[in-house]
């Protein structure tokens, strides 16, 4: 699964890249933190390709969990090349020069919920073998991501304060 982070556009899957992430984390925490991502059926190190799948899976979890304030910046109609594919950019994520971005926020809530997407899926059972309810949504990703939040779509079984049910 190849990760695409060209803003704005209809082939995006991604709000971030590996390489950003692996910035990020170096930066932020351990330095081998995202690095020590294992793979649950061999226990080696994640490979370029398990990382990208995290990362569009929590993007996706964000995009399909909550509504946000405004407007996508590239409305269009779906199927078309000037359909913007993510939620964000929104519409006044633009700089002076005309150009669009996606906010800090959204990139690091996107960091926070592909780790938690590798823990929930290393956690499913407990320890008797029961299986786990864990909530969707991370808290860390929730915390940068709640600004932007109208309302929440769907369940994330946890968070009775993330938003409106209606």
């Amino acid at each position: 699964m190849a990760i695409y982070t060209s803003i704005g556009t209809s082939t995006a899957n991604s709000y971030v890249s590996v390489a950003s992430a692996n910035t990020y984390y170096r930066a932020y925490y351990q330095s081998d933190a995202w690095d020590e991502i294992t793979s649950a059926t061999t226990n080696t190190t994640a490979s370029r390709t398990e990382k990208e799948g995290l990362l569009i899976q929590a993007t996706r979890e964000l995009d399909t969990t909550y509504r946000f304030f405004s407007s996508k910046y590239n409305q269009g109609i779906q199927g078309d090349t000037d359909y913007q594919n993510l939620s964000f950019p929104r519409s006044g994520d633009t700089l002076s020069n005309g150009s669009t971005f996606i906010q800090q926020d959204i990139k690091e809530a996107t960091y926070q919920q592909a780790i938690w997407v590798k823990l929930r899926r290393n956690k499913r059972f407990s320890s008797d073998g029961a299986l786990t309810t864990l909530p969707l949504i991370a808290e860390e990703a929730y915390n940068y991501i709640k600004g932007y939040v109208n309302r929440q779509v769907t369940s994330t079984g946890q968070y009775p304060w993330a938003g409106s049910q209606y």
